[in-house]
């Protein structure tokens, strides 16, 4: 608690700026010199006294008492130091102030400069090394305070440093040793002091300290309310209470309803309003605002709502004042290699998951707001969008190499943005996939609540939950898009143990919000605690919980699609060569590759002619079991010529240019396999065992198993049409590439990359349409 009488930061840093500089001693010493003598050294008395003569004898006792006079006259002039052994104690004190916890320590009055101790006059030469000395010693102790200043404080450095070192000049003026030994350790007092009160105003912002100590941003340390300039963690956890919640800060949400309002009224905006380079006029003025926002001034008196250019200005001042960029500098290589290397808007929305949610939900705002604004409705909406690309992609997405040149990298930053502009529903949009272990149908049993056991206000005994990637339903109702929310650190529901992996998950159903706990780390766990809960305003007006219903909750039954995807799985993963029925599938797979040709025997070389590579063909069957061959046969069968045309270009010109075609169809079985997550064994062709590859497979697994589920749904020989756009997929790349075997490999990556990103996408419901996506030309 701040006392009454103790001075603030800011009339601690005006007191340093306006203290005494050492300028202030220059006409004092000039002064001084011409009023006061200097006192010689008792050697040279004793050397000027003759030691035999009565008179020399009058005249040593009258230099003497004149020597003791002056010496009077310095000692009130300055006082003598503070004995030893209390400096000492006075060190250890202030030590144990440094070692004690920021919590606890308070700041001492303003206590006046130490008495400066009076040392016995010295030669020229000693006067001038002391002073040296001195001020050498007092620029080192200046210089110690601010190193170990600058590592918890920051941006209080700048102001105490320019004042100490302007008290500091000694190469400019000359000092008397004693005064710049005094002003000196003033100096330090004052800094020491400073920080100090800087300290004790961090500890007062206890919420925010860590997370401004950690961004080094000061800002939020001054000005609490402030919103331009503050990482959108720090303004989640001041409107909401929570640095995770996915929310746009009130000042960005109010200044891009004033712009929608007027688009609703007037139509598109133009682009100019964003692209329009800042004048000094009109930045001083958008400055101006920006200061009176930070400092609690409302929007409603600055009177925006007419001023479109002003409101579209703070827009972007905003984001230019953002620390880092809105999408992060440490993803920068990720978003720019999903979105022009691995699958575009998919992959990327993998890449969007990793962004803190106050950055999520603003980029789904503001790119939703650009897009609708700007884009949509503008005469020509390419080059709308590419003036937006240009005058706000480097504020959106930037690397964080601060050596690399912006310049080199504005062409994919341009690419970036336009993709990012036309699908960035699907790339920011809120999904449920945090809950993708735990997808399924519950049965939930009520056992109390507001109305008791019998089902609460007006409820039913019995409740179902269905848990998908696209929403959550609950009694039939959807919930309210975006408000479901993993809330295990809400700490409201008890987990009833720690040693698994589970969560608590949250949703809102119109007034209502339901939050349940999942029992372990699958779905056949079931749910331990569910509460229904409403919030209401009581008597007072005062807002309370109120929970209306508490179930208890068990697996029912797997999704549609999950229950026809292992239907399927049963039948066709993991199937073993059978004697009566796979070597005549064999031998119709040689003739319909080689027409005319007579099949070889079971084992023989003459099989690679057709791109196997044992001379047992079956032996190659083993990594994705005989789906493998009935895939082959299939594609064989119905697209012969497309089947034989890829066989022969296949071979290439020479063995050192050819892949072994069945293999190649083989690993395509196994990749799709793998990319589902249908198989038993660990690893995939292709995959790369990269750190940014692993971080989304999870997701990207489930995401591939709900998309091809769907499919089954209605249409039963889906793994058909995909394993027959894929093979082909495969050939387009073999021949893209150097065409090389030991290039083989990288070939199966590209390829599984277009793929997963075709089978996850949004506007492909059908295998044709996911065809169509595969062999479209990235």
């Amino acid at each position: 608690v701040k006392m009454a009488d103790e001075p603030t930061l800011e009339e601690l840093m005006a007191e340093l700026d306006a203290g005494p500089s050492l300028d202030n001693f220059t006409a004092s010493k000039a002064a001084a010199k011409k009023s006061q003598t200097v006192a010689p050294s008792q050697q040279e008395v004793e050397r000027s006294a003759p030691a035999s003569s009565a008179t020399a004898g009058k005249t040593q006792d009258a230099e003497r008492e004149s020597l003791s006079q002056k010496k009077g006259e310095e000692t009130v002039r300055t006082a003598p130091a503070d004995p030893p052994k209390e400096n000492e104690q006075e060190n250890e004190q202030e030590k144990e102030g440094k070692q004690a916890p920021a919590s606890t320590q308070q700041t001492r009055p303003a206590v006046p400069p130490q008495p400066v101790r009076v040392d016995p006059p010295v030669k020229e030469e000693g006067r001038k090394e002391g002073e040296e000395r001195v001020q050498e010693g007092a620029k080192k102790k200046v210089s110690n305070a601010m190193r170990e200043a600058k590592n918890k404080f920051g941006s209080w450095l700048s102001s105490a440093r320019a004042s100490a070192e302007e008290m500091l000049k000694a190469d400019k003026i000359s000092i008397d040793y004693e005064q710049g030994k005094e002003v000196s350790r003033d100096v330090v007092s004052k800094v020491g002091q400073i920080f100090s009160v800087a300290g004790q105003e961090l500890m007062a912002t206890a919420n925010d300290v860590a997370a401004s100590a950690r961004t080094m941003n000061s800002k939020i340390l001054l000005r609490p309310q402030a919103s331009f300039g503050v990482p959108l963690e720090l303004i989640a956890k001041r409107e909401c209470e929570d640095e995770e919640a996915e929310m746009v800060p009130t000042v960005l949400e109010r200044l891009i309803d004033t712009l929608e309002q007027h688009v609703a009224e007037n139509g598109a905006l133009p682009v100019e309003l964003l692209a329009h380079p800042f004048k000094q006029e009109e930045r001083e003025r958008i400055e101006f605002l920006r200061d009176a926002i930070d400092a609690g001034e409302p929007l409603e008196s600055l009177e925006l709502s007419g001023e479109i250019s002003t409101a579209a200005s703070l827009i972007r001042l905003f984001l230019m004042e953002l620390p880092g960029s809105l999408l992060t500098l440490e993803l920068y290589s990720d978003f720019s290699s999903a979105l022009l290397r691995e699958g575009g808007p998919t992959a990327a929305s993998d890449v969007a998951d990793l962004l803190p949610p106050p950055n999520k939900a603003v980029a789904r705002r503001v790119f939703s707001f650009l897009r609708k604004s700007f884009v949509l409705a503008a005469s020509d909406p390419a080059r709308a969008s590419d003036r937006l690309a240009l005058a706000l992609g480097p504020l959106v997405l930037r690397r964080s190499d601060k050596d690399k040149d912006i310049m080199m990298d504005l062409l994919d930053i341009r690419a970036c943005f336009l993709l990012l502009l036309s699908s960035s529903d699907f790339v920011f949009g809120h999904s449920c996939w945090f809950l993708r272990p735990w997808m399924g149908v519950y049965t939930l049993q009520v056992t109390g609540g507001a109305g008791g056991a019998g089902g609460g206000e007006g409820g039913s005994k019995w409740s179902e939950l269905r848990i998908d990637a696209d929403g959550i339903d609950f009694d039939g109702k959807k919930s309210k898009p975006g408000s479901e929310v993993d809330a295990t650190s809400w700490g409201r529901v008890p987990l009833r143990a720690e040693a698994f992996d589970a969560l608590v998950g949250a949703a809102k159903f119109e007034e209502r919000t339901l939050v349940f706990a999942f029992g372990g780390n699958s779905a056949q766990d079931g749910l331990t605690d569910v509460e229904e809960v409403v919030v209401e305003e009581d008597a007072k007006g005062s807002l309370k919980e109120k929970i209306l219903r508490r179930f208890s909750g068990r697996f029912s039954e797997p999704l549609e699609w999950q229950e026809k995807l292992e239907e399927w799985a049963k039948e066709n993963v993991n199937l073993s060569w059978e004697e009566e029925k796979h070597p005549a599938e064999l031998l119709e797979l040689w003739r319909l590759s080689m027409p005319g040709r007579e099949a070889p025997a079971r084992k023989d070389k003459a099989w690679a002619e057709i791109g196997f590579q044992q001379q047992d063909p079956a032996s190659d069957f083993r990594g994705a079991g005989m789906l493998a061959l009935k895939e082959l046969l299939q594609f064989a069968r119905e697209q012969t010529d497309k089947y034989c045309h890829m066989l022969e270009r296949s071979k290439g010109a020479t063995p050192q240019d050819e892949y072994p075609f069945a293999c190649g169809g083989i690993n395509i079985c196994f990749m799709l396999l793998d990319i589902m997550q249908l198989l038993q064994q660990k690893g995939a062709a292709g995959e790369s065992s990269g750190k940014a590859n692993e971080r989304y497979k999870h997701k990207r697994a489930a995401a591939c198993r709900r998309a091809f589920g769907s499919l089954l749904l209605n249409y039963p020989d889906a793994f058909s049409h995909l394993f027959a756009a894929a093979f082909q997929v495969l050939d387009q790349e073999w021949m893209r590439s150097s065409r090389t075997y030991m290039g083989f490999k990288e070939v199966l990556t590209s390829t599984r990359i277009r793929v997963r990103a075709a089978l996850r996408d949004p506007s492909a419901k059908s295998p044709q349409q996911i065809a169509e996506v595969m062999l479209a030309q990235p």
